[in-house]
């Protein structure tokens, strides 16, 4: 499934029993083999580029505003920006 702008990102946690991280999808760029996203994160209140990688996926919002949820292909890239917390 693709991701576009709006949808959100939803990364599981690292622990288990742990809160997973969601943020907004602002921009998609990269390659269909490698995509990057600038995302902007709710907790924090700052935006991050990444690439997917296992326990990435995209929440697309519905009409009713229900989010379906699929995972995305991964990379192990965590994030562009050097931080590995996400």
């Amino acid at each position: 499934m693709n991701a576009e702008p709006g949808d959100d990102l939803i990364v599981d946690s690292d622990v288990a029993g742990g809160a997973e991280r969601v943020g907004t999808i602002l921009e998609i760029g990269g390659s269909d083999s490698r995509p990057e996203y600038l995302v902007h994160w709710v907790i924090g209140d700052y935006d991050s580029l990444i690439s997917p990688w296992p326990g990435v996926h995209v929440g697309h919002r519905h009409h009713d505003g229900a989010i379906a949820s699929s995972h995305l292909a991964a990379d192990g890239i965590r994030a562009a920006t050097g931080s590995t917390a996400i």
